[in-house]
């Protein structure tokens, strides 16, 4: 087994690994949240294919309203040989990879990405190849819609992209899609589309907040420099001071009253003991902020 298909044959070991894109929920995140008139005259890779790729297709059918310059998939069979696709000029041509199996690092996909692409699409295995081929992306200076869990943002290195504006949520951020197994049968998984294309949509926060009480008992951490806020619907409004919040936060952010200060403050300590799951730093906005 070859060093660069290592994290793939290890993915397909992983129960519930394989899921696959209905056509209408790329559809839905592609035409609501606006990428149409990013895509003309752009090379568009599609690693990670599945048969009858639905991303595929849905490109594929639409390239030439698109305006694209061509579009390039590429099919991962474990064990055997990869397939490759080039759809360019109305035409698409297929070659089998003699040698490589399509792993998206491996050796063809890699060069697709570095000199033949400019925008990579695609819904990659769900353990670990969502940050993976984001990474991948970002290296390569490409552009990206990536469908993947909705945790795949939580750990550090993701929240550093988010917090850089190099990792930015679709239109569909934390909603449950429904996929394809390679059963034939059907699993609901809680994901987001991450991309680097759109402006983050705006979206509304859930709670209206209780304005600060000085005589309220708010707990704090142990040094007393930051007020704790548990769940969303605790931040007081109108408290100058640092709030720390659930990484939740991030689902349905208040832009419009706070700005984040810290996404990883996991150095808090607590008087109580009781840990705050990876939580995170917010401060209200000052007027002119």
């Amino acid at each position: 087994m070859s060093e660069t298909n290592a994290h793939l044959i290890r993915a397909n070991r992983v129960n519930d690994n394989e899921f696959y894109t209905r056509r209408e929920d790329f559809a839905e995140e592609f035409e609501n949240g606006g990428y149409a008139e990013h895509f003309r005259g752009k090379r568009v890779y599609i690693p990670c294919m599945c048969d009858n790729d639905q991303i595929w297709g849905y490109m594929q059918d639409n390239a030439g309203r698109l305006g694209l310059e061509s579009l390039i998939g590429l099919k991962y069979n474990p064990g055997n040989c990869g397939v490759l696709y080039v759809l360019k000029n109305g035409r698409t041509d297929m070659k089998v990879l003699e040698g490589d199996d399509g792993d998206y690092a491996g050796p063809v996909s890699l060069d697709i990405m570095s000199r033949h692409c400019d925008i990579v699409v695609t819904n990659p295995p769900f353990h670990g190849g969502t940050e993976d081929l984001i990474g991948m992306c970002l290296s390569h200076g490409l552009q990206y819609l990536i469908l993947g869990p909705h945790y795949t943002w939580q750990n550090s290195a993701m929240r550093g992209r988010k917090a850089s504006g190099e990792l930015r949520f679709g239109s569909g951020r934390g909603k449950k899609m429904s996929f394809g197994r390679p059963d034939g049968s059907d699993k609901k998984v809680n994901v987001t589309w991450y991309t680097n294309i759109i402006a983050e949509p705006k979206v509304d926060f859930p709670y209206e907040l209780e304005p600060y009480d000085e005589n309220a008992d708010y707990e704090f951490d142990y040094t007393g420099k930051y007020l704790i806020a548990r769940h969303l619907r605790d931040i007081p409004d109108g408290y100058d001071g640092i709030i720390a919040v659930p990484m939740t936060y991030m689902n349905t952010p208040n832009d419009d009253e706070f700005e984040i200060v810290n996404h990883h403050a996991s150095s808090l300590r607590y008087k109580n003991g009781k840990r705050m799951y990876r939580p995170m730093l917010i401060k209200r906005k000052t007027s002119g902020s």
